[in-house]
């Protein structure tokens, strides 16, 4: 896995969120290369008190120009510092791809960018 060249990338926005006691959960919506457009919902759920990291787990849907649906659980961690997060995670592709992602999400402007690396 050659983690300086993504296979894809993209920029999603987010485009809702629900706090809990023990999670937040966020939803985000983009266009990231050949997966077409992206609708995905990462819950996040803190490991210490200022919730600055932890674990997140998801599911994403992607709508392709033909209008095939792929689909994909999510699992990973994340870390925040200050308005900004980054999201480490895994995906496994009804179409055969396995991917480990990286999102870098501001939290403020309500934005990421996305790159993908193939696992394969």
């Amino acid at each position: 896995m050659d983690l300086s060249n993504p296979v894809e990338h993209g920029d999603v926005e987010i485009t809702g969120v629900t706090v809990n006691e023990d999670s937040t959960t966020m939803n985000f919506e983009g266009t990231v290369g050949k997966y077409g457009k992206i609708f995905v919902t990462h819950t996040l759920y803190a490991l210490e008190g200022d919730k600055s990291r932890g674990s997140l787990e998801g599911n994403a849907r992607a709508i392709l120009e033909d209008g095939t649906l792929l689909w994909s659980p999510l699992t990973g961690t994340f870390r925040r510092e200050g308005s900004t997060a980054r999201f480490f995670f895994l995906d496994c592709v009804n179409n055969g791809d396995q991917n480990f992602v990286v999102w870098d999400v501001d939290l403020l402007e309500k934005t990421g960018k996305v790159r993908v690396y193939s696992l394969l």
